[in-house]
């Protein structure tokens, strides 16, 4: 495999079969479109669909306007034409870019023009001789007389070497049996790509109404000039998808120490190892290894309109814009709590957070997944200046979830959490009373989010209102206090470590 991403690399050619390579015209062929899945700080595929003309006359045809840094291996051409119309002979891919230390590579054993000071003359002379040898200290050139070192000179070349290319260019050489348009489309995996989510979101004075903004943050870091190209927009493997690979490894880990046990075992004893299913077969070892592409594991998030993106360019896409949508006012308390740290009890006002919310789903946002990105939080004050509120990271959010907005400490609202006992029934279980006091002292009613985060196999037997969760690790309770008023939530649970 070294041996082949050398050659491919360095002279990238791959022969179907042989057949020697007739001089023709050659024809360039341009994109119709192309598609391209990116996901961050991942491989991208490209699938590249462009329409040529062919006939029997023509011979060899020439794809440019790829990555110059795709991965041979992955690389896959095919028309779509039955292969009696349309047969390739031979494929050469040609990426290595155009540098005086390539050129110089390529024309090794070759015929050069070369520069040379003559000071019986006083000026620079062009000789030319047989390329042997680059040094640091200079060329070995071979004469008709001689053979010079530390060749000094600027050398001219007449041509570009074969097998390098100005721009990256896959050349095919082609049997066609009838003329007209065909279809051919270059699949591979390219780095180069990247993209990220970012939303930026500004409240009214009366916390009541959003303007909403979305954006991608495309990436090309290629060669490649994009017209008109679909994205196909991967989410970054997530902390589950980790944990999965992880538990592979360890698996994978597992089964070769028990192949290496059951080596020696049967070394130790004599045994003769029979040609039957040995416990790990190599196949499904690499069914197991996790891979770095794992698209497949992640949400995708296309972009509804084809995008453009020179080389090296950098461009933001409109993901969504809505503007004065009714937003849900909350007040949140969240809370860490760890049962068994508690034994000593603790007494501690704890700060309620002002929340808008905004429903992801059509009539407010677009109802379509969002995916996870950057949050920004401005709030326009009641004298017209707009004061950044929050900067925090927006998980990905689900039809129907719900989009939560910081605004800071809300004023007129205060909340106070108590232990208000402890018993431990065991090295590992204990059981904790809480109490939550909230007073609200402003003319209308709040609506309060108790989130409690709890680290530990937990249940509750008993509460003074009913508690929902929002995973294994958090429990929610949503409690109304009325104007001027307070509230208090009391719950006892027995925790397991």
């Amino acid at each position: 495999m070294t041996l082949l991403r050398s050659k491919l690399r360095h002279v990238a050619r791959v022969i179907w079969c042989v057949a020697p390579l007739l001089v023709a015209p050659a024809l360039a062929a341009t994109p119709d479109r192309i598609k391209i899945s990116v996901q961050p700080k991942a491989l991208s595929f490209v699938r590249d669909l462009r329409t040529i003309s062919v006939s029997p006359e023509l011979k060899t045809i020439t794809l440019d306007n790829i990555s110059r840094e795709l991965r041979p291996e992955t690389l896959l051409v095919r028309f779509y034409a039955s292969e009696k119309d349309i047969h390739i002979l031979e494929e050469k891919l040609e990426t290595e870019p155009v540098t005086y230390q390539n050129m110089l590579r390529y024309m090794m054993g070759s015929n050069v023009k070369y520069a040379e000071s003559d000071p019986d003359l006083g000026r620079e002379v062009m000789r030319q001789g047989r390329l042997l040898a680059t040094e640091d200290d200079g060329l070995i050139i071979q004469t008709d007389r001689k053979v010079d070192t530390h060749v000094q000179g600027r050398v001219q070349f007449d041509h570009l070497p074969e097998g390098l290319s100005a721009d990256p260019a896959m050349r095919l050489s082609l049997s066609a049996t009838k003329t007209g348009p065909q279809q051919v489309e270059l699949s591979y995996l390219t780095p180069g790509f990247d993209w990220a989510a970012h939303y930026v979101a500004e409240v009214n004075e009366a916390e009541d109404l959003v303007d909403f903004y979305g954006y991608v943050a495309l990436a090309n870091r290629t060669n490649m000039n994009l017209k008109e190209a679909l994205f196909d927009l991967i989410a970054p493997v997530s902390s589950r998808v980790s944990a999965d690979v992880r538990a592979a490894e360890r698996v994978v880990a597992e089964m070769a120490a028990a192949d290496k046990s059951t080596a020696k075992l049967a070394e130790a004893s004599g045994a003769l190892v029979s040609h039957g299913v040995p416990s790990t077969s190599p196949s499904l070892r690499a069914e197991l290894k996790p891979t770095s592409f794992m698209a497949s594991e992640a949400p995708h998030y296309p972009l509804s309109e084809p995008v453009s993106l020179k080389a090296q360019e950098t461009k933001r896409v409109v993901l969504l814009r809505v503007q004065k949508v009714k937003g849900h006012r909350q007040f949140w308390v969240r809370l860490k709590s760890d049962p068994f740290q508690d034994e000593n009890g603790f007494e501690a006002a704890v700060p309620v957070l002002s929340v808008v919310s905004l429903q992801n789903r059509k009539g407010a946002l677009p109802g379509h997944p969002l995916p996870e990105g950057t949050l920004t939080v401005f709030r326009r004050s009641l004298n017209g200046q707009v004061v950044l509120q929050d900067l925090s990271r927006l998980p990905e959010v689900a039809p129907g979830g719900q989009v939560a907005m910081t605004l800071g400490r809300a004023e007129g609202i205060e909340a106070k959490i108590q232990q208000s006992d402890f018993k431990k029934l065991g090295e590992r279980v204990v059981e904790v009373s809480y109490r939550i006091d909230i007073k609200n002292s402003r003319k209308s009613p709040a609506q309060i989010k108790v989130v409690i985060d709890v680290p530990r196999d937990i249940q509750i037997l008993r509460e003074t209102h009913p508690h929902t969760s929002e995973n294994q690790q958090s429990l929610v309770w949503a409690l109304d206090v009325p104007p001027t008023n307070q509230t208090e939530l009391r719950y006892r649970m027995r925790a397991t470590y």
